[in-house]
This record gives structure tokens, C-alpha cells and sequence, in this order.
């Protein structure tokens, strides 16, 4: 798998993460979704996600679907607490989370 059709699942995370009904953006400041492949011979990736959120608000990250588009099942992310960061400013919180995922196939 290119690093192209990486970028684009990528990409399709992120969209995917913008469209959920459920969520409440008013807490969530900046994130970034990355995913970085195990092996040059396998299909694993690490999917990390990294939000850095207001932690004046009661909202905590988590309760968002992960869709990967390749047949599996959506992945239902787990509530996680924040981090505080006051190095980044007031009310400023991270949080980090760490998945695995193997595509069935290439391509």
C-alpha cells in the first residue's frame, strides 16, 4: 500500500470523525489523526488520534465511530480523560489514544 491511499484513509478517517451526529465540537480545540504502517510486509497500522480539548468543558473525548471502509467493523472509541496541559495555555487538555488495525487486503 502507497503512501498515497495511507493518506487518503487518512483523510477518510478524518471526514468520517467530522460527520458523527453525536459529537460535540465545542470541546474539541485541534487534533490530528495518524496512522503509520507496523510493516513493510504486513497490513497492520497504528491509528493514533490526538485532541487537544477544553477541559472547561464536561464533554470527554470518546463515543466516535471509526470506520476503516474495508468491510470490518466500526471501532467505537473509548472515553478517555484529559490530560492537563497548562504548558499550552488555560483550560487547554490532551488526550492520546493508540488502536491497531489489519486490512484484509491490499488496496
Amino acid at each position: 500500500m502507497n503512501f498515497y491511499r495511507v493518506f487518503l484513509r487518512g483523510l477518510f478517517l478524518v471526514i468520517l470523525m467530522g460527520t458523527v451526529e453525536t459529537l460535540h465540537a465545542t470541546h474539541l480545540r485541534a487534533g490530528e489523526i495518524t496512522l503509520t504502517r507496523v510493516s513493510c510486509t504486513s497490513r497492520e497500522f497504528r491509528v493514533t488520534i490526538t485532541v487537544y480539548t477544553n477541559t472547561g468543558s464536561s464533554i470527554r473525548f470518546g463515543g466516535g465511530t471509526l470506520t476503516f471502509g474495508d468491510g470490518t467493523a466500526d471501532f467505537i472509541t473509548p472515553t478517555i480523560e484529559n490530560t492537563l496541559r497548562p504548558d499550552l495555555g488555560p483550560n487547554i487538555g490532551m488526550v492520546v489514544f493508540t488502536m491497531t488495525h489489519v486490512f484484509p487486503a491490499a488496496g
